[in-house]
Formats: C-alpha cells, structure tokens, sequence
C-alpha cells in the first residue's frame, strides 16, 4: 500500500470537512474518479470551449496557485455530494490504490501521453502530476490531513 493509502487509512475515523458537501468517503472516492480520467478508463469529453480550457489550464497547472477552498467544478452536482460508489471506505481506498498505481504506472512509462481533462483539454501525464498534486493537497487540506510531503514525494 502506497504511503497516502496508510495516511488516508489512519485518518479515516478522525477526518471531517471543514468546507463543501463530500464526506470522507466521497473525497478518497473523488479523487480516484479523477485518477480514472487522467489514465482514461473513464473517458472525459471537453465540456468548455478550446480558449477556456486554455485560460484554466494556465491558471490551474502553468502557475503556483493553489486550488482555491470552496472552488467548486462544474462537473458535480451543485447541492449535494455524489454518492458513494463503494460499500465503505476500506474499499474506496482499495479503489484509490488501483488508480494511483494505475496512474503512476502510465505517468512513469509515458510521460508525453495525452488524456482529456473536461475543463483543461489535452493534458500530458506530466501536466496530470501536476494537478493531481494541487488536488490532492485541495482535499486533504479540506479534511484537515497534513501530507503535503506525502503528496509531494508521491508525484515528484
């Protein structure tokens, strides 16, 4: 298991969010739907215009700005968290190891490899890393979880 999967493992009965609608279980979930986007095995479709994607892109992957607390995608639904895919979150952290492994795997061995973000178009698995990285400190911030390092080692 990889070290954010004992992290998210040891952290479970203690994580509550501090902003948003998704529970603990929603975002270990979240962030592996998006896992499977950036690997394609849930094919995404651009669902902005080329210019905006562009725009977003350098604002989300170009610069050094965090995700912002609160930013909401568009993509899920507006009141309500999406409901869970997993009987519980042992299981979603199995599901969160697939992709991860899944996704450092296809990072590793092409790194020039292109997959479509829906908001950012056509990104490099370098590009993915990226934003994964920013994502995923996003949320773990969201639950309070310190492992910025662990993120950061994670997808150097």
């Amino acid at each position: 298991m990889s070290e954010l999967g004992h992290f998210l493992k040891k952290n479970n009965r203690k994580a509550r969010a501090m902003w948003g609608l998704m529970d603990y279980q929603n975002m270990i979930e979240h962030l592996s739907l998006i896992l499977e986007v950036s690997t394609s095995q849930r094919p995404a479709e651009l669902k902005v215009t080329p210019e905006q994607a562009v725009k977003l892109k350098r604002i989300m992957i170009e610069s050094d700005r965090p995700m912002p607390e609160g930013i909401k995608s568009e993509l899920l639904p507006k009141n309500e968290a999406l409901p869970h895919i997993m009987e519980g979150i042992s299981e979603s952290i199995d599901f969160f190891e697939q992709n991860l492994d899944l996704f450092l795997t296809m990072a590793r061995k092409e790194p020039n490899k292109q997959t479509m973000h829906p908001t950012m178009g056509l990104l490099k698995m370098t590009e993915w890393k990226v934003l994964h990285f920013k994502h995923f400190v996003h949320h773990f911030k969201q639950f309070n979880l310190q492992a910025t390092s662990e993120i950061a080692q994670t997808f150097k």
